[in-house]
């Protein structure tokens, strides 16, 4: 953020700006959000230990 304020950039016109896991101040912002889903993560990785597939 430092860089678009010394360069006289405006968010959303000239950069975008991604976040990574949401909350409602990065909404209020207009900051693109990634969110992380742990859960699915972990189901993923323990399917694949337990079918023992390679990647």
């Amino acid at each position: 953020m430092q860089q678009i304020r010394e360069k006289n950039l405006v968010t959303e016109k000239d950069v975008g700006v991604i976040s990574y896991n949401e909350t409602p101040l990065k909404a209020l912002l207009g900051i693109t959000v990634i969110s992380t889903d742990f859960k699915g993560m972990g189901e993923a990785a323990a399917k694949i230990i337990l079918d023992k597939k390679n990647l």
